[in-house]
This record gives C-alpha cells, sequence and structure tokens, in this order.
C-alpha cells in the first residue's frame, strides 16, 4: 500500500473475472470526437441476440481507494471507493461514477454494485463504485439536529437521501484532482462524465442530475454541473422518500431510467418508478420498460440470483442483457458519442432482440 499525497490509499488487487496488471502498454491514442467504436449494422441478423448493443469485453484492474470530507455534518466523513479500469482501454478513458442502492449503507467498495461497475470498466471506461458508509448514532443524531428533526423523525429518516449526492460530488472532486497525477498509470478525461444508480442510488443519481428531494419538509437541491449523462435503475416513484414530480421536472440533462414489471414495492409502483421519465423535461431522455413480472428489483443492479425464484436462469439472464445493452449504449452515445451507440438507441433492435418485452422509449 502507498499513501498518496492526495490523501488517497491505494492498492491494486485482482478479483474474481479482474485481470490485475495486464501486460499491455497503456495507450495514447487521443480522444477521438466522436469516439470510435462498433460500427453499426443496417439490421439485425437472424438472431435477436445479435441485437443487442455489446462492446468487447477488456481486461480489468482493480484499485480501491478511501476519500475523507473533512467538514461533513455529524464529523469526518470517509467513503471506501473501487475503481476499475482496462490498461487496453484508449486513453483518456470517459469516466462513470456508480451510487449502491440500500438505506442503511456499506464499507465494502468492491460488493458496491459491482456487475455495473464491471461493465462499465470491461466497455473502455474509467468505472467508479462508491460505498457509501452508515453513520453512527452519534453522526446521525447531529445531522437530524442540522436538519431540524425531532426525535421520532430523526429514528425513520434515511440519512443517506442527504449523504449520496454530497459523495458523489466529493469522488468526483477527488476524480478531478487525480486526473492530473499519474497515480493509476492511465490517463481518463473528467470531462466526459457519467453517474449511475440503483434503487436508493438511482435517487442520490437524480438529485446530483438536479432533482429536489423533501427532506424534513425543505426543498434540497444537490446538483452537480460536471456530469454529462445519468443512469438510473429503478428509481424512488413520485411520493416516495420525498422525491416528488416538480422535483424531477428540474431534470434537463441526458438520462434513461430503467425498470419492470416485477419492480414493485408500494410506494415505489413499477409504474411510479417508470413516471420518472415522463416527468423530467424532454430532450436526451430514454426509458427501458421490461414488461415481465419476473423483471424484479434485482434485475436492475444486473444481478439474477432472486429472479431465479420464478423464472429460468436463461430468462433472468435474458433480462439483465437487455438492461446492460440499453445502458452501455446509453453510456456510449451520450459520453462518447459513438455512431454506432446513437444509431442503436434510435433503432427498434431492443424491441427485435426481447420480442417486444422490452419496451424502449425516448423523448
Amino acid at each position: 500500500m502507498t499513501l498518496l499525497k492526495c490523501c488517497l490509499l491505494l492498492t491494486v488487487v485482482a478479483a474474481c473475472g479482474e485481470v490485475a496488471d495486464p501486460v499491455v502498454e497503456p495507450s495514447t491514442e487521443a480522444q477521438a470526437q466522436p469516439d470510435a467504436g462498433l460500427t453499426p449494422a443496417p439490421g439485425c441478423p437472424a438472431d435477436p441476440v445479435q441485437c443487442l448493443y455489446a462492446p468487447p469485453r477488456l481486461p480489468i484492474d482493480l484499485v480501491e481507494v478511501a476519500v475523507t470530507d473533512p467538514g461533513r455534518i455529524g464529523g469526518p466523513r470517509t467513503l471506501n471507493v473501487a475503481i476499475r479500469f482496462s490498461r487496453m482501454a484508449p486513453q483518456p478513458m470517459p469516466v462513470v461514477v456508480w451510487s449502491h442502492g440500500g438505506a442503511s449503507g456499506q464499507t465494502n467498495a468492491v460488493g458496491a454494485l459491482d456487475k455495473w461497475a464491471i461493465a462499465a470498466a470491461e466497455a473502455g471506461y474509467l468505472s467508479v463504485a462508491i460505498a457509501h458508509t452508515p453513520r453512527d448514532q452519534v453522526s446521525r443524531e447531529a445531522l437530524c439536529t442540522s436538519l431540524g428533526f425531532d426525535a421520532a423523525g430523526c429514528a425513520t429518516f434515511k440519512f443517506l437521501s442527504y449523504d449520496r449526492p454530497l459523495d458523489i460530488s466529493l469522488v468526483i472532486d477527488k476524480l478531478v484532482a487525480m486526473s492530473t497525477q499519474p497515480q493509476l498509470g492511465v490517463s481518463f478525461d473528467v470531462a466526459r462524465l457519467a453517474v449511475g444508480g440503483h434503487s436508493a442510488g438511482a435517487g442520490g443519481t437524480l438529485m446530483i442530475a438536479g432533482a429536489a428531494r423533501e427532506i424534513n419538509g425543505v426543498s434540497t437541491v444537490s446538483s452537480d454541473p460536471r456530469p454529462v449523462a445519468f443512469l438510473a435503475f429503478s428509481p424512488q416513484a413520485p411520493g416516495s422518500d420525498g422525491m416528488t414530480e416538480a422535483g424531477y421536472g428540474l431534470i434537463t440533462r441526458p438520462t434513461l431510467i430503467g425498470t419492470g414489471r416485477g419492480d414493485d414495492d408500494p410506494p415505489d409502483t413499477a409504474d411510479g418508478r417508470a413516471s420518472v421519465f415522463d416527468l423530467m423535461q424532454p430532450g436526451n431522455k430514454a426509458r427501458i420498460f421490461v414488461e415481465d413480472p419476473a423483471a424484479i428489483h434485482t434485475v436492475f443492479e444486473l444481478e439474477t440470483d432472486n429472479c431465479t425464484r420464478n423464472a429460468t436462469l436463461a430468462h433472468c439472464q435474458e433480462m439483465r442483457n437487455w438492461v446492460r445493452s440499453a445502458g452501455l449504449a446509453f453510456l456510449d452515445a451520450y459520453v462518447r458519442a459513438r455512431p454506432a451507440a446513437i444509431a442503436w438507441l434510435a433503432s427498434t433492435r431492443l424491441a427485435t432482440a426481447s420480442a417486444g418485452v422490452a419496451e424502449w422509449s425516448t423523448r
């Protein structure tokens, strides 16, 4: 381990499916405008699976870092962060930051929304997964006092609704600092930055995108102007956990919403989650809705274990692949301006691949 001057603690490790230190020199390819990528095909071949957007998968490295905010309400807040990237990817790499779900937080960054983090890294992104640290009782009470909660309100307040967007901006700050230093041995471009999240992480992502959230009756905006695109899977429905129709209506930047018929946990109903797409400002918005009761909450974090309780593994993997394809295409279209991704988003290929089960909408 090496203590770096920017106060980040880095360790390079190998993980399952992640190749440490591949014997490949980092590319010095200049940023393409637009970035090179898949060549658009005029139509899908006989096999519908070939209609999916599927960039080549590159071997990846994993680096773990710790980032501290010394001034957070309730005391210094330290986050564990996992950074994945491929040394074989064209450089400077675009960047995507991921925010996991769950109300209580976690400290394991390697396991934080790891399927999405790995997918983006394999596709050539510097892919950064945050573990949103739990608060102890003293820190929680200090935050509640600052926000005006009484004891009863504090007992049910989901503190990460406040912390998540601040955590994301903190990590972006550190990535900006790291981008000018040779710590990772690769170069990346923080001007081509996206943020993605699942479930409660989608709420934090959409706050960074500009959504206002009601926290103890106060409309709270924690927008960050630096990301150029957002992916929000299984977001909170309007009326859930402080998210409102008016708050979602403040989002203007490119945003993908992902949910499905089985993604239902009132007040976060499937239709309520899907309605976020309709509430955002039009222009550069997209939605994938999987019209299948087996398309449950965890499918949208690219997990299949729980899905197999009600469907075959093969079908769960199909649905996961539809969601992953849509997410990577959206990233490549709005972060890299790749012609193949732009063409895919404008096509009916997802409908062909899924026999119409995965519904694709744009506005």
